[in-house]
């Protein structure tokens, strides 16, 4: 661990309110890929500060800090921190939205709402969809994981791998029952979309009650695949004006 990564470490501690636990959490959310000690390291390192270099020993002296001017900054900054207390707060991630997006979700509320004073459980009748892609080579937050025993097992996770596989998954849910997941190979296009709600989509369907699938909304959230001009036409035939898209 070097120098700036022990100044940001310190940073963390300090608007956290010297909770050291708390600033564990932050600073391992705000650098997922560095190294995360625990969370005592944070106290230590500000009861020691005044060096970040290691201690030397000179035959059977003391230990000699050194670096004094590390101990003048570090004093300015803490005091800049107790004079202009902050509170820290963590950033919230949200879906990126596209040009039109915003637009297209106020439609969606409107219609929604007044779909529901229509008929209140209409909720119950939509199938809602989603897409997504698994892979062998994602960021890992090991703050997460824990493995308990009376010795350390050395446990280790495999990252960056140099041969990437992944799979897609599709899953929908209707009311409280969940369909799928579906597993399908390759990237999803309009074709194999297609494919899929003509003949695996009516197989999940079959133990949903004959009531509700005969006003079932099929949902999808607009990807390529889902505006194909053969998968719209389809839809358009087989669940006019139940179903609910991009375009």
């Amino acid at each position: 661990m070097n120098n700036s990564e022990k100044v940001d470490m310190l940073f963390v501690y300090w608007e956290c309110e010297k909770n050291s636990r708390l600033a564990a959490r932050a600073y391992a959310e705000r650098y997922p890929n560095r190294e995360h000690p625990s969370h005592s390291y944070f106290h230590e390192l500000e009861r020691n500060t005044g060096s970040f270099s290691n201690t030397r020993v000179i035959a059977n002296q003391q230990p000699i800090q050194v670096n004094a001017l590390g101990e003048d900054i570090e004093l300015r900054v803490l005091a800049y921190v107790r004079a202009n207390p902050r509170h820290p707060y963590r950033p919230d991630l949200v879906q990126y939205l596209r040009q039109g997006d915003a637009e297209r979700r106020i439609m969606f509320i409107s219609w929604l709402v007044t779909q529901l004073e229509d008929n209140p459980f209409i909720l119950n009748y939509i199938l809602w969809t989603d897409e997504s892609k698994f892979t062998n080579n994602g960021v890992i937050n090991k703050q997460n994981n824990r493995y308990w025993d009376t010795q350390n097992p050395h446990w280790v996770f495999e990252t960056n791998n140099q041969c990437i596989w992944g799979i897609n998954v599709w899953c929908g849910l209707i009311g409280c029952k969940l369909l799928g997941p579906y597993f399908y190979d390759g990237t999803l296009n309009g074709r194999r979309y297609l494919e899929f709600i003509m003949n695996e989509l009516p197989i999940m369907l079959d133990d949903i009650p004959l009531a509700t699938r005969n006003n079932l909304i099929l949902q999808q959230d607009g990807t390529p695949a889902h505006n194909a001009n053969v998968v719209k036409n389809y839809l358009n035939e087989h669940f006019e004006n139940r179903w609910i898209g991009t375009n």
